[in-house]
């Protein structure tokens, strides 16, 4: 049965430096990432496109929230550069 000097979770920017230099460091490593390796910033986007998915998100739960008797009205604007670019 192996053995394993450290356990790290979650491959994000944290998480494989750290395995990496505990690795070279001869530690016996084991990384555990539930999802895609990198973690969701290398994967999904980072700081900008997650702020942008974030008031995407509420803009779409406002939009629903009439449902349970709450009434709000959203405006969405969208910048110059992204005129045209409807999914």
């Amino acid at each position: 049965m192996e053995t394993a000097d450290v356990i790290v979770i979650g491959s994000g920017q944290g998480g494989v430096p750290l395995a990496a230099d505990f690795a070279k460091a001869v530690r016996n490593v084991v990384l555990f990432e539930r999802d895609a390796l990198g973690g969701s910033c290398i994967n999904y986007g980072c700081t900008p496109s997650k702020a942008f998915l974030a008031a995407a998100h509420a803009a779409g739960r406002a939009g629903q929230a009439a449902k349970l008797g709450i009434h709000a009205q959203v405006d969405v604007t969208r910048p110059k550069s992204c005129q045209g670019l409807e999914a």
